[in-house]
């Protein structure tokens, strides 16, 4: 059987909007001579192609707008595209502008996009309503005729760039990590409890060489926290600045903490990297990926991380806890990954309970603030793992069970009320699962007509025998998580053709 794309596809997007400008015709488009544009085939996101802006004049702005557009939003939107930076050190830390305006820019709004949080490749980028300045009164129920973005290339260099996909109201969930950086002991005596309380994991990043030193966590305590679902994470064996090494240098840092963690057992969660000092560079990415088997890693840019991942070695913060961080400040970042959708990516050192006296410190009533908003919003945005995130976001592998009575285990997450598709890959076979969860399970079946045909309502815990379900390539087994907090899946399959 095959867990397909559906199972990533179901787990983060509720909705992909209206497209509403394709960058596939250069009709009524136009520059300002210091940049020219082109229709690239081979680069796209939607469609079959995207639109080239390159450079032509080194250091200048580069102006591209369309007239004669008839681009119509909702009254309160979430606008966003996909852009392709080429190499963003060509780009002018200025960032980028762009337009909207129903009347030739009399009247029109504009919003900022910053160089910081940007990356090399592409990169979806969202803004609502609230982001967006008014100029002269325009109004989001106006039909925009005019679409304009600028930007400037770095000094002696020419930019270039792919735009993509215009769109309104993308949906996509949103997810919080929170970081505990270092494995301070004041974050796991400040927070941990509180957190676990509330039923809030979180993710400790592991610098090997100090634990269990003095203001440190010890390894028991470590394997405690990974035994709950807490995830251990790599921080690098001393938290040297990668970015000051050689490739080789890099490696040795990364895979000294990962044999740390590794010995302890936590291979649930040693794929995962926090940059020291958030730094990194072409040549930290280019040993990172040599490696082989880092799946994420978390830099600085306090940006609302959008999904999918294009890059997942570039995961942009959100928020930090530090001693300027209030409750304001969180409630913001909250509430704007909530607008947005994505990841709101927050990470932390010590905690206290009062009078930080440096930006290495957090005040204890802050940090349970955050972990009261997010549970009191809940409903809207989930706090997951490093772990489960990856998981939400990857795409299954096809088995290889093929002979009657072979058997293969799989564990996996559901996000609250989300669910999972099982679909197969021979013309027909039947499915045959066991099923171990604490928590509601409903199970439907696809009959080729009607979506949703329910054939088990599962709400106890331990092994559930969901028996023999035929199954075709035009229906499905769908498992839906019928609670309001994540679900813990474990399941064996049985294919018999």
């Amino acid at each position: 059987m095959y867990w397909g794309d559906d199972v990533a596809y179901d787990s983060w997007l509720s909705d992909k909007g209206v497209i509403l400008e394709e960058f596939e015709v250069l009709n009524n488009w136009t520059t300002n001579g210091n940049c020219s544009i082109a229709l690239e085939t081979g680069l796209f996101k939607t469609g079959v192609k995207s639109m080239k802006i390159t450079g032509t004049v080194t250091g200048a702005a580069n102006v591209i707008t369309k007239t004669a557009c008839e681009l119509r939003f909702s009254t309160t939107p979430v606008v966003g595209f996909w852009i392709y930076i080429t190499d963003i050190t060509k780009i002018a830390t200025g960032g980028f502008n762009i337009y909207l305006s129903s009347n030739n820019f009399t009247s029109y709004f504009t919003v900022f996009l910053s160089w910081y949080g940007l990356k090399s490749g592409w990169n979806l980028v969202k803004f609502k309503t609230t982001d967006w300045t008014n100029h002269n009164t325009e109004a989001w129920t106006n039909v925009m005729t005019d679409f304009r973005i600028n930007f400037t290339s770095a000094t002696g260099e020419v930019g270039i760039i792919y735009m993509d996909s215009l769109f309104c109201d993308y949906k996509s969930k949103a997810y919080c990590i929170i970081t505990a950086d270092d494995c301070w002991q004041s974050f796991y005596d400040y927070l941990y409890a509180y957190a676990k309380s509330k039923s809030i994991k979180l993710n400790f990043g592991c610098i090997s060489s100090r634990i269990g030193q003095t203001f440190y966590l010890a390894q028991e305590t470590l394997k405690k926290l990974y035994a709950e679902g807490h995830d251990i994470v790599n921080h690098t064996s001393d938290h040297t600045n990668l970015t000051t090494l050689t490739a080789g240098e890099i490696a040795t840092k990364i895979n000294d903490c990962d044999t740390f963690l590794t010995a302890l057992g936590f291979t649930r969660s040693r794929n995962y990297l926090l940059y020291p000092y958030n730094a990194y560079n072409d040549t930290v990415l280019a040993a990172v990926l040599a490696l082989g088997y880092i799946n994420m890693a978390r830099n600085g840019g306090l940006f609302v991380q959008q999904l999918p991942l294009d890059n997942a070695l570039t995961i942009s913060s959100k928020l930090v806890l530090n001693d300027t961080t209030d409750n304001t400040a969180v409630e913001t970042a909250i509430d704007d990954t909530i607008a947005k959708g994505g990841v709101c990516m927050v990470y932390g050192h010590q905690i206290i309970t009062s009078g930080p006296p440096d930006s290495n410190y957090c005040l204890e009533s802050v940090a349970k603030h955050l972990i009261d908003y997010l549970d009191t919003n809940k409903t809207s945005i989930q706090t997951i793992t490093f772990s489960e995130l990856w998981k939400l976001l990857s795409v299954y592998p096809e088995t290889t069970i093929s002979a009657v009575g072979s058997t293969k285990a799989y564990q996996d997450i559901i996000p609250a009320s989300d669910y999972m598709h099982i679909k197969p890959v021979s013309p027909q076979e039947h499915i045959y699962m066991d099923i171990w969860a604490n928590g509601k399970i409903k199970v439907y079946r696809s009959d080729g007509i009607n979506e949703d045909v329910e054939i088990d309502d599962l709400s106890a815990a331990g092994i559930i025998d969901l028996k023999k379900h035929f199954c075709t390539n035009s229906n499905f087994l769908k498992i839906k998580n019928d609670d309001t907090k994540t679900l813990t899946i474990g399941y064996s399959g049985m294919r018999l053709v």
